[in-house]
């Protein structure tokens, strides 16, 4: 009966699926009565809600098969249920495939589209060639056998300190690696006279693409897939959450379902999670900032995500997450909320994060994560150059003012 399960699978996975008419909706129940009628329709296949929904008058977004929409609309109507409905993507579908780079344009990498991890490695490969004195390049070899690939870039020997910039371990949170490579690329090549000073400063690392399988998955198979793609043995689960894996009040809040956010039978369980651990402890060099990126959300977390109570140096960071936000919203007006993940994330409490880790094991001074803020996670190409400019003015202002603590 497995052998047949996994046969099956490996004839449905072959074909890759298709988002046609799917809708993202922005919704917000105004009574208890609203709310109960919205979770309903949290046990139909293919229905996610992007962020949970757990009380009145808070927003959620959920994308919403074409085979509900009009079900969902005439009840919400009909019923006359107090819902707050806003259409905020009418066709997946059509905004995916506008945002990945067209096949006649492979020799451009330009933040024009959403690249293929092919292209960024290609990219990356290229910049270690043209700048082998500065540019290194590490690999840590994945399930599927592919490379998470971490640049060093450095400028001057004489540096001591580190600022690390992790992006892509969620698969479907496109905006992560474009705007870590955005950042890289401006590291390496502007003449700011800011960047210059910071890249003289700091050894910087970049690993761009932190679950390149579940990466390349989410361009060819399932846009929306969020895991790695590590198979356990006992396991019918593909794939873990690769930042719950990280050993940090592991699964605390005991999942167990091959859920979104399954954290996997035990911390570092996935291969990419234990490799990229190891190669933050074995770091030469002291790590002063440690700096996530996610989406989408438009937020700045900081540790720990478990809890409320403002531990370790909480304000200090708070200090440098406001400065940051500000550096952001200079650019082109966008808040960011900051505080705990529990506290401005609306999902409960978070275990196995790799900001927490980091934080708990490593005692690194500045340790946070970004909500990158974006379109959910299907943000159209035209973000990406805007997101990248205000996330490159908020990360440097965070790794100058990490210095002082």
């Amino acid at each position: 009966m497995r052998l047949l399960w996994f046969l099956l699978l490996g004839i449905c996975s072959a074909v890759p699926k298709r988002f046609d008419n799917y809708a993202i909706l922005r919704i917000t129940p105004q009574s208890e009565e609203a709310l109960i009628f919205l979770r309903s329709f949290e046990k139909y296949e293919n229905v996610e809600f992007f962020t949970p929904l757990t009380k009145v008058d808070q927003t959620a977004e959920v994308l919403l098969p074409p085979q509900y929409q009009d079900v969902f609309l005439e009840q919400q109507r009909g019923l006359d249920h107090d819902v707050d409905v806003v259409v905020a993507v009418k066709n997946v579908q059509e905004v995916i495939e506008e945002g990945v780079r067209p096949a006649d344009k492979a020799e451009s990498f330009d933040w024009s589209y959403f690249y293929p991890l092919e292209d960024i490695q290609s990219w990356i490969t290229g910049l270690a060639e043209e700048y082998s004195d500065k540019v290194e390049v590490s690999n840590i070899k994945t399930y599927e056998n592919r490379d998470l690939s971490i640049v060093k870039v450095s400028f001057n020997p004489k540096a001591t300190k580190v600022v690390f910039i992790e992006a892509g371990m969620h698969a479907r949170e496109w905006i992560s690696p474009a705007v870590a490579t955005y950042i890289l690329n401006e590291i390496i090549h502007s003449t700011d006279a800011e960047i210059e000073e910071l890249r003289n400063k700091f050894n910087w690392y970049v690993a761009p693409v932190t679950n390149p399988d579940g990466y390349v998955y989410s361009f060819e198979k399932d846009r929306m897939w969020r895991r790695t793609r590590t198979r356990l043995p006992g396991s019918d689960c593909i794939g873990i959450d690769a930042n719950r894996n990280w050993d940090f009040h592991f699964n605390e809040d005991g999942h167990t379902s091959c859920g979104q956010t399954y954290p996997g039978p035990y911390p570092f369980s996935d291969i990419c999670t234990r490799g990229l651990s190891q190669f933050l402890l074995n770091l030469p060099e002291k790590l002063q900032s440690y700096i996530s990126l996610h989406s989408f959300g438009a937020k700045i977390l900081i540790p720990y995500g478990n809890s409320t109570e403002h531990l370790d140096n909480y304000d200090e960071v708070y200090k440098i997450a406001e400065g940051a936000a500000k550096a952001l919203e200079g650019v082109n007006g966008n808040h960011f909320e900051i505080g705990t993940a529990l506290e401005v994330m609306k999902q409960g409490k978070v275990y196995g994060s790799s900001v927490d880790w980091v934080k708990a094991e490593m005692k690194v001074p500045l340790s946070i994560a970004y909500e990158i803020k974006g379109d959910f996670f299907i943000a159209p190409k035209e973000t990406i150059i805007p997101t990248s400019e205000e996330m490159l003015q908020s990360v440097l202002y965070a790794a100058k003012e990490a210095e002082k603590l």
